[in-house]
């Protein structure tokens, strides 16, 4: 399973792990693609390098984070994102994805909290 993780600029160490751990789906990864292995993304680039998983980094300018988004996002099995509720990058990320109907996992790390807003089986999960 290709999973592409969105991590909001202010996600800790912590919150990252958090995610990647009790994805339900984080057994199937067979490899990953984040933004830059940067701010909350060097976590996940830990993460996979720590668990041997490939993990490919894309640049962008904060001008075109959408749209390398959306050319991740268009290759992904999944989404994993890790979210205040705030980072307009992230939110893109999964509106995005729920858009092309790509398997969306939130980490609300806020408050801990899971949002599995799209399940193929089942559509929409609120």
């Amino acid at each position: 399973m290709l999973i592409a993780v969105a991590g909001a600029v202010s996600a800790m160490k912590d919150d990252v792990l958090s995610a990647l751990n009790f994805c339900p789906w984080t057994h199937q990864i067979s490899s990953m693609m984040s933004l830059t292995p940067f701010g909350s993304d060097r976590f996940i680039h830990h993460w996979a390098n720590r668990h041997q998983v490939p993990i490919k980094s894309y640049s962008a300018p904060d001008s075109s984070y959408s749209v390398k988004s959306k050319e991740i996002l268009d290759h992904a099995d999944g989404l994993l994102a890790v979210f205040e509720g705030k980072d307009r990058h992230t939110l893109n990320a999964i509106e995005y994805a729920l858009k092309k109907r790509i398997q969306t996992v939130v980490y609300r790390f806020e408050d801990k909290g899971f949002d599995y807003l799209l399940e193929p089986r089942f559509g929409y999960i609120y």
